[in-house]
This record gives C-alpha cells, sequence and structure tokens, in this order.
C-alpha cells in the first residue's frame, strides 16, 4: 500500500512525534509544529498511537492512492478535494475520508490558518532515522525521510490492527490569540502586543510590536528549545519553532506555554497576539487543562484513554 506525490508547491514535509534525545548532538527536536492537529488525524484514522503524516505549509498538494484505506486531514490551512472516477468531492477539515485505488486528492491554500495535517490509517511507513521519519534537512539532504517530499516520491503505508473509531469527524478547535509565557527574568516581563511577520519558518517566528523591546542583560548562549522567546538587537522577539537549533546567543525573554505554541504556528502573517506573563503555577494549571481536553478528545474517540 502506497501514495504517490503528484504535485506539491510549498512546503510539505513528512512528520511524526518528533525526534528526542539527541539535542546533545545538535540534532533538533522537529516533529508537528501544531501536535494537537497532528494527533487529531491520526486518531480520526485508526491511529491511537501517533504515526507518521504529511505537514503542509501554505502550500499545495495533489497525490494518488495506489490502494483502499482511509485518511483524515486536520487544520484549517487547506481546501481539500477527492477526485473519484471523474467526479469530485469536497473534504471537510476535521473528518476521515475512505479512500479507493486510483483516487486522486487535492488540497490547496485556504487562506486561514499556516499548518495542515493529512494523516492515512497506519501511517507512513518509512524507516526511521535517529528514532523518527521527521524531516530534517540537515541530518541527510538526499534521502527520505530527511528531506522534503519531492514530486514522484511513493510514500509506503504501514499497518494498523486497531479498529476504527466509530466518531468519523471532530469539532474545530477555537484559535487563541492569548498566549502566555513563562518568563525568564523576574524583573522583565511586560506583556507585549505583537504582530506575526511574514518571516515565518518551522525554525521560528518573527513577531513585530508597535516599539523595539530592549533586555537589559548582556547575551549569553544557552541551550533553547520550541517555544523559547529570543530577543535579537533589532529588539522585536523569535518564538523558536519545532525545527529550531539546539543552542543560541540572542537573550532569552521566556518560554512560551507548550499549548499556546500550537495557536502561535497556526497565526498568519499579519495576525495581532498578546504574549501574557504568567507564574509556574499558573503553567502548571495550563497544561493539566490542555492534558484534558486531549484524553477527552480521544476518549470521545476511542473510549479510552489509552
Amino acid at each position: 500500500m502506497s501514495i504517490v506525490i503528484d504535485a506539491l508547491a510549498g512546503p510539505i514535509s513528512l512528520q511524526d512525534c518528533g525526534r528526542f534525545g539527541h539535542r546533545h548532538l545538535g540534532v533538533s527536536w522537529q516533529g508537528a509544529m501544531d501536535q494537537l492537529a497532528f494527533e487529531s488525524a491520526n486518531w480520526l484514522c485508526g491511529n491511537p498511537t501517533p504515526r507518521a503524516a504529511l505537514e503542509l505549509g501554505p502550500g499545495s498538494l495533489t497525490l494518488s492512492f495506489e490502494d483502499e484505506g482511509y485518511f483524515a486531514y486536520c487544520g484549517q490551512a487547506h481546501r481539500g478535494h477527492l477526485i473519484r472516477q471523474g467526479e469530485e468531492y469536497r473534504l471537510f477539515p476535521g473528518w476521515r475520508y475512505p479512500f479507493e485505488a486510483g483516487d486522486h486528492l487535492n488540497l490547496t491554500p485556504s487562506g486561514e490558518g499556516v499548518y495542515g495535517y493529512l494523516a492515512v490509517r497506519g501511517g507512513i511507513a518509512l524507516p526511521q532515522l535517529m528514532d523518527s521519519c521527521s524531516t530534517d534537512p540537515d541530518l541527510e539532504r538526499s534521502k527520505l525521510p530527511a528531506r522534503p517530499l519531492l514530486k514522484g516520491d511513493r510514500l509506503p503505508l504501514g499497518d494498523q490492527q486497531s479498529p476504527l473509531p466509530e466518531i468519523e469527524g471532530i469539532a474545530r478547535r477555537p484559535h487563541n490569540t492569548r498566549l502566555r509565557y513563562l518568563p525568564a527574568h523576574e524583573e522583565w516581563a511586560p506583556a507585549m502586543r505583537l504582530l506575526v511577520s511574514r518571516s515565518v519558518s518551522r525554525m521560528g517566528i518573527r513577531l513585530h510590536g508597535d516599539h523595539p523591546y530592549q533586555l537589559p542583560l548582556e547575551s549569553v548562549t544557552k541551550p533553547v528549545f520550541p517555544g523559547a522567546i529570543q530577543l535579537p538587537p533589532d529588539g522585536h522577539p523569535i518564538v523558536l519553532g519545532r525545527g529550531c537549533q539546539t543552542t543560541g546567543g540572542y537573550p532569552v525573554l521566556g518560554y512560551l506555554l507548550q499549548p499556546d505554541l500550537d495557536h502561535l504556528v497556526q497565526s498568519p502573517p499579519g495576525c495581532e497576539l498578546t504574549l501574557e506573563p504568567c507564574t509556574l503555577t499558573q503553567a502548571n494549571q495550563v497544561q493539566r487543562q490542555y492534558q484534558g481536553y486531549r484524553y477527552q478528545l480521544q476518549r470521545g474517540l476511542y473510549g479510552t484513554g489509552s
């Protein structure tokens, strides 16, 4: 079983839960930018343990199916159409659909959101590189899964023994523009109103305020991870994404809460955001609420939290 990439435009990569345990070697985490959308697409497809899926940035994708199975798209960044024997059927985000051999799937930008996730039942079954199938061009530029996808790539599908959920769709998650961060310095923890710039990638999202920010501290190179808020010399913050480097020389203002990072990466250029400082107690409460939401979503699909 496999799918074939017929055409693509824009950033499209293969992502899973991420590549962990190697940052001391300079290897970044990678993994899905919007983790909940990635997990939701997998859960809908009957992959209770999320497997490798396609992450689509603001671009288009056309692929064909060589066998029958199921797929789901989660995210708001694309419109989808399934073409079967010359007939075109509109698809909706957050729903599972069957596919047959010879079907074609077309995904085009919707103008909403930034990332979308296409999962298939059984997942995309490429050999892992350092315990992950996530694309990372810094590891090996010539081979899958490390390199970005290309026209003509044939992606094998895995087997899945778990039953499909009876529920075929899930509700759209509201987009939040009020994001919380843990300050790195007690003496400097402002609320910041910022706009998402056009300088956006898997490595980081540059934000612009009404005025440059200044942090009265020396720049110290320190380990960083997704969600770290760096302040370059121009005074406009950069929030590091899932594909960020492992160390950085810019001062760190704080750390965006991981549940809010999903909302940030789905904010298109020009979107106005508010970054508000929070305490460790508040951060733990946000994390518990997020895990509770994930549990309820998965339990609603599978009737269990496993």
